[in-house]
């Protein structure tokens, strides 16, 4: 029998990669990685394989306040005080002989928007249901408005011994009057012939009868402002819209999970994680948990932007709202973490009972993510 060498194209034809899997490739210096999760893309690779939907309870989506990109969107658990958060001549009420009915043309969240007219004062509104601002607790408000004819807007929220007030050109808005509490950290961006508006108002005493409310800020009668949904959220930073009909309604925090199979490597292996925003808050960014649910190892980030695995604080700090690379390796019992390619830190972990990787509670948008079977070098 003779024994003659396969020289055919297949047998020497070298193994062809994925695109998310050559962008893992090139984000660890050369390693393969067995799991590649593309979140922009939705280019996902298992074990060499395409796969869908690997992650469990993820949201991929475009987020209003995490930039313009899709990808994995992560935040926390919030509540709309208001209701209807839609903007309508049913569930709000009106002040000062302003009138509101129903706009049509462009469109937010499917909402047509109301055109409020004012009746003669600048203080006229078209005004929410009550709800409790807690005293000395952090809300964030966010309505989204078109100019109508009078160019401009007054934000406004009342009630028994607060009054804040926001006003002015639409796009040039400012905090014109603060009693019973404080307005802060002011953003106005043109989204189409749209504005987002979004500010930080904290109470200095318990009040439970405060109104939103949204006018023309115009003394002249008929002139008007197009206003199509509001938010009054718990919270220092503004999240995506959350719908509200008949009561205050709660988004549950984003905490997407993947089940960790034979292709996983507990005793030696690597992960990187794309970053591509993170805000000021404390977030629990990435974790591997075991069958019961318990913590294995907790990638973590806190207000000032510290980074924390597990009990151990890494000497390197994150830039809030900037894209980061996190990078973990782990063997015999030992995990490194790495930011941004700098000087990696060391803590004892042994993920040998790990059986899930969960994501958040965070304040996040994640682009990718690539697992390895073997340790990196960071």
């Amino acid at each position: 029998m003779t024994i003659t060498q396969n020289c055919s194209v297949i047998a020497h034809r070298p193994q062809v990669f994925a695109a998310v899997e050559r962008d893992a490739i090139t984000a660890s210096n050369g390693v393969a990685p067995v799991l590649a999760l593309d979140f922009t893309t939705r280019d996902w690779r298992v074990a060499g394989r395409d796969v869908s939907a690997p992650l469990l309870g993820a949201r991929l989506d475009q987020s209003l306040f995490l930039g313009a990109t899709k990808g994995l969107v992560l935040e926390p658990e919030r509540i709309n005080l208001v209701y209807p958060s839609a903007v309508a001549s049913s569930g709000w009420g009106t002040n000062g002989s302003t009138t509101i009915q129903a706009a049509s043309g462009m469109a937010f969240a499917g909402l047509d928007g109301c055109v409020i007219t004012s009746g003669g004062v600048s203080w006229g509104r078209a005004f929410s249901n009550m709800f409790t601002l807690t005293a000395g607790a952090d809300y964030t408000v966010s309505t989204w408005i078109a100019a109508g004819t009078s160019g401009r807007a007054r934000l406004e929220l009342y009630g028994a011994g607060v009054d804040l007030i926001v006003e002015g050109t639409i796009g040039a808005l400012a905090a014109t009057y603060q009693s019973g509490g404080t307005i802060s950290n002011l953003s106005q961006e043109q989204i189409g012939g749209l504005w987002r508006l979004s500010f930080q108002v904290t109470a200095t005493s318990t009040v439970s009868n405060v109104t939103f409310g949204v006018g023309p800020s115009s003394t002249t009668a008929g002139q008007t402002v197009i206003a199509y949904a509001a938010q009054v959220e718990n919270g220092q930073n503004a999240t995506d819209y959350i719908q509200t009909t008949t009561a205050q309604h709660t988004r549950p925090a984003d905490t997407p999970h993947l089940p960790l199979g034979m292709w996983f490597a507990p005793d030696k292996g690597g992960c990187i994680l794309e970053l591509a925003t993170l805000h000021g808050e404390h977030s629990d960014i990435l974790a591997f948990k075991d069958d019961s649910g318990t913590v294995v190892a907790q990638l973590s980030c806190d207000g000032s932007g510290s980074l924390s695995l597990n009990t151990s604080t890494h000497p390197a700090t994150v830039s809030f709202n900037a894209p980061h690379q996190l990078a973990l390796s782990w063997q015999a019992g030992t995990m490194s973490l790495a930011l941004d390619g700098g000087m990696p830190s060391d803590t004892t972990i042994d993920l040998s009972d790990a059986a899930t990787l969960h994501f958040g509670p965070a304040h996040a948008r994640v682009s990718a993510l690539y697992l390895y079977d073997r340790a990196l070098s960071l």
